[in-house]
C-alpha cells in the first residue's frame, strides 16, 4: 500500500510540476526504477518511498510561488505523512522535512509571516500524528501495567542495538546475526534480568562493540567496507539505468 500510494502520488506530482512530455517520461522511468529498488529492502521501503509522497507536489506548489490555502492544506497533509513515516521507520521523513523548510525559506517569494505560517502548518501535521501515536503508546503501557507487565523502556530502536547488529552483515567467526532477537538473546546471556533497550542493555552492547573494535579491527573494517561496496553497487545500478533510459527515451522522442 505504501509503495502504490507513493508511486501514484509521485507520478501525479511530476505530471503537474513538469511541463514537457519528455521530462514527464523521464520522471516516470526514474520513479518506477526507484520504487523497484526500494522494494528490495523490505521495511526500508518507507525511507525510499517517502520523497515520492511529498516532493513532486511540493515542488509544484513552490513553482507557483504562492502560499495560499490549498498549499497550507497540502503542508498539513505532508506533515502527517512525514509523521507516520517517522513512526514506521525512524527518521525516514527527516530529509524531506528539512528540504521543505529550506525551500519555503529560500525559494518562495512571500512575506516572513506567510513563510512562518507555512512551516507551522507542516509542524501541525507532524504534531497531530505524534499526539495520536503517543496516546496509543500510553494506552498500551496502561494495558501492560494493569497485567503486571513492564512496558518497554524506549519506543525507538536503540543506537547501540543497531550498531551491534550491523556487524552481522557478513558471515564471520563472531557469529553475529542480523536480527533483533539475536541482540536481546546476547544481552540476556550476560544478565537475564536486564530489560531490553534499558541503560544496562545499552552498556552491555556498547562494551561488546568496543571489544570488537579493539580485538578484531580487521573484522570491523571488513564489515564496513562490505557495506560501502553494496552501496556503491546500487549507486552504479541507478546511474547505469538512468544513462540507458536517457538514451532510449531520446531515440523514442526523435
Amino acid at each position: 500500500m505504501i509503495v502504490l500510494g507513493s508511486y501514484c502520488l509521485g507520478l501525479i506530482g511530476a505530471f503537474f510540476f513538469l511541463e514537457s512530455w519528455r521530462s514527464r517520461i523521464y520522471a516516470f522511468v526514474i520513479i518506477t526504477l526507484t520504487i523497484f529498488y526500494s522494494t528490495i529492502w523490505g521495511a526500508y521501503v518507507v525511507a525510499g518511498c517517502m520523497p515520492f509522497f511529498v516532493i513532486p507536489l511540493f515542488l509544484f506548489y513552490v513553482k507557483r510561488d504562492n502560499i495560499n490555502l490549498s498549499f497550507l492544506i497540502f503542508l498539513i497533509l505532508a506533515g502527517m505523512i512525514i509523521g507516520v513515516s517517522n513512526y514506521l521507520r525512524l527518521y525516514s521523513g527527516l530529509a524531506v522535512l528539512l528540504m521543505m523548510v529550506f525551500m519555503i525559506l529560500i525559494k518562495i517569494k512571500a512575506s516572513k509571516r506567510k513563510k512562518v505560517v507555512a512551516i507551522l502548518a507542516t509542524v501541525i501535521g507532524i504534531s497531530v500524528v505524534n499526539l495520536h501515536f503517543n496516546h496509543l503508546i500510553e494506552k498500551r503501557d496502561a494495558f501492560l501495567i494493569s497485567r503486571a507487565i513492564e512496558p518497554p523502556s524506549q519506543n525507538i530502536h536503540n543506537v547501540w542495538h543497531n550498531a551491534y547488529l550491523g556487524f552481522g552483515f557478513l558471515h564471520s567467526s563472531q557469529k553475529i546475526q542480523w536480527n533483533d532477537r539475536f541482540a536481546r538473546d546476547f544481552v540476556r546471556k550476560k544478565d537475564p534480568n536486564i530489560v531490553p533497550f534499558s541503560n544496562e542493555y545499552n552498556s552491555v552492547l556498547k562494551s561488546e562493540i568496543l571489544r570488537l573494535i579493539r580485538y578484531h579491527p580487521f573484522f570491523v573494517l571488513r564489515t564496513y567496507f562490505a557495506k560501502f561496496g553494496v552501496m556503491f553497487f546500487f549507486f552504479c545500478c541507478l546511474v547505469t539505468s538512468a544513462f540507458y533510459c536517457h538514451y532510449f527515451i531520446k531515440l523514442i522522442l526523435k
